[in-house]
Formats: structure tokens, sequence, C-alpha cells
């Protein structure tokens, strides 16, 4: 899966390890990035094909796209490429 390129100046270099936040962000390790005035979190390509999250903080970025993820998994189509790339890392198709 293409993971979008985001210039290091707006890069926020996040230990996913140190955070209290759930598995999904600890293994998919989304990319945390100033934006404008606020903060956004990606896994994917783009804004548009991937999922997206944003805050007022990087944590607050990181929750929202933990929300958006599981929202896009609920409803994953076969031409998903990020969401079917999440599930299989997550092991969504394994679960009962």
């Amino acid at each position: 899966m293409e993971q979008m390129n985001i210039s290091p100046k707006k890069e926020i270099i996040l230990d996913f390890e140190d955070w209290p936040i759930t598995p999904a962000a600890q293994k998919l390790k989304p990319c945390v990035f100033l934006d404008g005035s606020y903060y956004s979190c990606l896994l994917g390509p783009d804004r548009e094909k991937g999922i997206l999250g944003k805050g007022t903080s990087p944590f607050d970025a990181v929750l929202d796209w933990e929300n958006q993820l599981y929202n896009r998994l609920a409803t994953v189509g076969k031409d998903d490429e990020v969401a079917i790339y999440a599930s299989n890392v997550l092991n969504f198709n394994e679960r009962e």
C-alpha cells in the first residue's frame, strides 16, 4: 500500500509504543502531520483514498483516525486498497 509523502517539516514523529492508544494505531503507524492550524493523521496515498483523522493535537488526530478506521472497515469494498491493507494487518478476517 502506498503512503502519502509528507514534508519532513510538517511530519510529527510519534512513538506509538509509548502512547496510550489502541493496537490498531500501534500496528498500522499512520502518519501524523501539522496541517494548517490542526493536525492530521493519515494512512494511505492521499486524503481522498486514505483513512484520515483530524484534531487539535496529535493525540486527538490519532483518536479521530481510529474512529475513521473502524467506520471504514465496517464498509470495506473490494476496491478499497487502504481498508483491505488495514484489515489484513489487523487480522480482521481471522476474528470471530
